[in-house]
């Protein structure tokens, strides 16, 4: 059934739907070229795969027939490249991508269905978590901002909030890729690729107040010694989320929610945001233009009238970092301003994590499949 299948950890209720895809699919009594990308970028760059798993992209598409790509994680703009360019060499080939980013596709003959990703992984085990306990105030740091993986925009945001923000928060980030490079600007040219005419000079002190120590935070989190040992190549992020982010959310109030992509992508949301859902902070979100109106669209509330939202069509993402931090330093650098705009929201907070528990995967799933019948009439007619 499928060319390539590269599963990963607690999918089955999407391997479930993209069999019952394949299924409908059928109906239409095409040939079919099927592929299931757990890991999209990884499986069509033939890294950290199995063998056995690499990808023939030359074989990716043949003419009058339909290809079928379900990713479950993001795609590089090289990505995309090659599969395009592979497209662009079959004339009458089609693909349908049935995949975790929001419409991340401008091609004629490829039709894109949005359903779902990483944070609608492990719903079952994050719902039967015991809801977060909140007890803000009393003089503790009020904002968060985590990340596992040092993602070069992570850094740049580490630096506009080390440079900014003068309120006591956890910050947890390692600068292994920054310490060698002396300015934010080569950071950005070297590391990133991502030089912009909008970088902010002054950003510069606060890329040397990082760069000062190899990681920041109350204690050092890492991939292996943390994040692996509960359970290797698991991906356990709602045993990550009990063990060690609860504790976290429990005095926090506003979190810098650093999303996997910044640029160079289609929007793509994981669990770091919906851990902020559930840990009932006020989100500043540092993600691919767009984020936050496409999570506003699928019935979540991003309090706008409480966090300044204004960076999220920027297209720049230097400059879309930039404006979500200054855009809202009024949150993050006055504590008793924080916890007055979160008790005003705390009912909107505790209904937004009843709409990720009971309606936000049914959404979802409703929309894919909606789509794939509008794909089916219209392909038949």
């Amino acid at each position: 059934m499928f060319i390539t299948a590269h599963r990963r950890p607690h999918d089955q209720q999407f391997w479930q739907q993209a069999l019952q895809i394949i299924a409908q699919l059928k109906t239409l009594l095409l040939p079919l070229r099927c592929y299931y990308l757990g890991h999209a970028s990884f499986c069509l760059q033939n890294q950290q795969v199995d063998a056995s798993q690499h990808m023939d992209h030359t074989a990716m598409f043949r003419n009058n027939e339909l290809t079928v790509i379900f990713s479950l994680d993001y795609t590089t703009a090289a990505d995309r490249a090659i599969i395009a360019k592979q497209l662009d060499d079959h004339a009458t080939a089609r693909l349908l991508w049935i995949g975790a980013e929001m419409n991340p596709w401008q091609h004629p003959r490829i039709h894109s269905i949005y359903w779902g990703s990483e944070m609608l992984l492990q719903k079952d085990a994050y719902n039967q978590l015991s809801p977060q306990h909140k007890d803000i105030g009393h003089g503790r740091p009020h904002w968060i901002s985590i990340s596992l993986g040092e993602r070069p925009h992570r850094v740049v945001a580490a630096a506009v909030l080390m440079h900014h923000v003068h309120a006591p928060g956890e910050l947890r980030i390692k600068t292994a890729t920054a310490l060698p490079h002396p300015t934010v600007a080569q950071y950005l040219q070297q590391v990133w690729r991502q030089p912009s005419t909008q970088l902010d000079p002054a950003i510069q002190t606060g890329y040397e107040k990082l760069c000062s120590r190899a990681w920041w935070g109350s204690e050092l989190f890492t991939y292996a010694q943390h994040y692996q040992a509960m359970g290797h190549n698991q991906n356990n992020n709602a045993a990550n989320f009990d063990q060690h982010l609860r504790k976290l959310y429990q005095h926090t109030t506003v979190e810098i929610v650093n999303e996997t992509v910044c640029a160079d992508a289609p929007v793509f949301v994981t669990e770091k945001y919906l851990n902020s859902v559930r840990g009932m902070n006020l989100p500043i979100i540092m993600a691919a233009p767009g984020t936050v109106a496409q999570l506003e669209s699928l019935g979540l509330d991003l309090f706008r009238d409480c966090v300044n939202h204004g960076y999220d069509l920027v297209a720049d993402p230097v400059a879309r970092i930039q404006q979500a931090i200054q855009g809202n330093l009024a949150l993050l650098n006055d504590p008793q301003l924080a916890q007055v705009m979160w008790q005003q929201c705390r009912t909107r907070l505790e209904k937004n994590c009843a709409w990720v528990q009971q309606q936000l995967h049914s959404l979802v799933e409703q929309r894919c499949m909606d789509g794939l019948k509008a794909f089916v009439q219209h392909t038949a007619s």
